[in-house]
């Protein structure tokens, strides 16, 4: 009989107090780790590349910190999305609840100045079911004064229940739909990233969920009128064909037209397993897909976003410290070649080192400011602040 050491005693007993989301786990626990393969706990994407180095943890003044929002001793904020209006102004949205999982989750907005600098001191509900949580909410803009709004409702009781839903805006997000919303998926899927135009005016909005299979699959919706109907699911990849739980895809149509997508990805065991990120692309406006690959870093709710200059840049929940320092971080990278190569990830925040709740952070957001400077948003380790890194990629990955 193997002793079960401190860490996995105390998996087990968060596991315990957690609901089950997805496939008898929760995405939302601590992730444990069922892989074996050393080869697979590198942080570079592209291990052919020799210019890749370990993460890099930025503590000087290369990087702006900004706190949005701060919890009170009752409360916990997480899941931030931001999205840089017409006028260069910035509205970010966020979940605010009791705690990482619950039914008082509510969706909230605070709006920002040009520089995201300035921010709104007191939150405003953008949407509250007050019976269902409402989480992992995204805000895009799809026209002039328009946004969407997608996130998903988690039903605790009498029996669980998982859809997406998504809510307008007609004037720049003053107002948004109120309750219900507009339901989109099938049961049991959910979203957290969000809606994408294409060049085509098709909007895709990415989802995951069981659906007909064993293990976890991703996919999106596609809507042909601005979001007013959905059509039916899509996949991306399929979990039972990928042998993994895949998950949280993000979306995002570069200037050649090619789509690509970014996933957190299971082992097929425990949807709540630490296992690496993997990426595709698609050249048919998502028709079909190419053969997933392996990003070789631990992922988490990867924010994808073209800039100004083409580069592709990516934000995520980085685990690769988590197993054995118990540290969960906030990764940043770019690629300037369409995905071919990427550089090596700079650290935007890292936690304290902590065996409960070291995982428990990010689901960062992406815009490029009126300055071209870089916005990244996250929230810190287990929902005690919305923090924002601001910068130039240039100094963040000047030598």
């Amino acid at each position: 009989m193997i002793k079960l050491n401190k860490l996995i005693l105390l998996n087990i007993i968060i596991s315990l107090c957690i609901f089950i989301i997805f496939c008898g786990n929760n995405n939302n626990q601590k992730p444990t780790n069922n892989n074996n393969d050393t080869s697979q706990k590198t942080s570079n994407v592209n291990n052919n590349n020799p210019n890749n180095k370990k993460n890099d943890v930025i503590k000087n003044d290369t990087i702006k910190k900004v706190e949005i929002a701060k919890a009170t001793d009752e409360s916990y904020i997480s899941f931030p999305d931001v999205v840089k209006l017409k006028d260069d102004s910035l509205i970010l949205i966020y979940r605010y609840g009791k705690s990482h999982a619950e039914k008082t989750g509510k969706i909230v907005k605070r709006k920002g100045s040009n520089d995201g600098l300035t921010w709104d001191k007191e939150d405003s509900v953008l949407f509250d079911d007050p019976v269902i949580d409402d989480r992992d909410p995204s805000i895009a803009l799809i026209s002039d004064n328009n946004l969407l709004v997608n996130f998903f409702k988690y039903q605790y009781e009498p029996e669980r229940k998982i859809r997406t839903y998504v809510i307008s805006s007609s004037n720049n997000g003053n107002t948004f739909d109120k309750a219900p919303g507009l339901l989109v998926s099938d049961d049991n899927v959910a979203t957290s990233s969000k809606i994408i135009k294409l060049e085509n005016n098709d909007l895709l909005l990415p989802v995951y969920g069981t659906l007909d299979g064993k293990l976890s699959n991703a996919g999106f919706y596609r809507s042909k009128d601005d979001g007013k109907t959905w059509g039916k699911f899509e996949y991306i990849a399929k979990g039972d064909d990928e042998n993994l739980h895949l998950q949280e895809p993000d979306l995002l149509q570069t200037k050649s037209g090619r789509i690509f997508s970014f996933l957190r990805t299971a082992k097929p065991e425990s949807a709540g397993s630490l296992s690496n990120s993997y990426y595709t692309y698609s050249d048919d406006s998502g028709k079909t897909w190419a053969k997933m690959i392996d990003m070789k870093t631990m992922g988490h709710a990867i924010n994808s976003y073209n800039i100004a200059d083409g580069k592709i840049v990516l934000a995520f929940r980085c685990l690769d410290k988590l197993e054995k320092e118990n540290i969960g971080q906030v990764a940043f990278m770019y690629s300037d070649d369409e995905g071919k190569t990427w550089s090596d990830m700079k650290i935007l925040y890292e936690t304290d080192k902590d065996e409960k709740y070291a995982w428990d952070c990010g689901y960062p957001s992406i815009t490029q400011l009126a300055s071209g400077k870089i916005f990244v948003t996250y929230y810190t380790k287990h929902g005690r602040t919305i923090e924002a890194s601001i910068f130039e990629i240039e100094n963040l990955f000047k030598k």
